[in-house]
């Protein structure tokens, strides 16, 4: 079975960009003129994704400080020889 694993900084993150996006697509259905208002979904689209990679950035998220691996690389192969 798949576990996933997600931090709470990563849960923050996520729900903060969703937030961003939700607030740039509201505010998309109010700028326009004319017709029955509709939001932009790309530019909100666009807008989670700056903000993910932003607050990435910012929280430090993905920077492989956590998963350093100081174990030496087995062997490939062994050649044993007999007497």
């Amino acid at each position: 079975m798949i576990s996933l694993q997600f931090s709470a900084e990563n849960g923050f993150i996520v729900l903060l960009s969703l937030l961003v996006g939700w607030a740039v697509y509201r505010h998309s259905m109010k700028n326009r003129p004319g017709q029955q208002a509709h939001g932009d979904l790309a530019v909100a689209i666009g807008a989670v994704a700056a903000s993910v990679l932003i607050l990435g950035f910012l929280f430090g998220v993905g920077d492989g400080s956590g998963t350093v691996d100081n174990t030496p690389p087995a062997p490939l192969s062994s050649i044993t020889t007999r007497e």
